[in-house]
């Protein structure tokens, strides 16, 4: 399996495992419970899907969130120059 395919695998068993609280997590936006922010330790993983997530039901295209869900898995190995990268993808406009 490459990197991607064991991405969506891990994916898949995180959307599904924690079903429940993505979905609680998802009322609580709908009914506007809001402003929100949504973090972990690294943030990929159970974060990540949930981006995925949230993305998706907002009406983002398929192929970008599958891009952003890959950029934060290959920025997040936390050098210096990801790290670089990350900020200026979030902060600058």
């Amino acid at each position: 399996m490459n990197g991607q395919t064991n991405d969506s695998v891990r994916a898949y068993n995180y959307a599904t495992e924690y079903a429940g609280q993505y979905a609680r997590i998802l009322q609580r936006l709908a009914a506007g419970d809001l402003p929100a922010v949504e973090h972990c330790t690294a943030g990929k993983d159970r974060t990540g899907v949930f981006s995925a997530i949230l993305l998706t039901a907002l009406g983002v295209p398929r192929d970008v969130v599958i891009q952003d869900y890959l950029y934060l898995r290959d920025a997040l190995h936390f050098s210096d120059s990801n790290l670089a990268a990350l900020r200026r993808r979030l902060i600058e406009p």
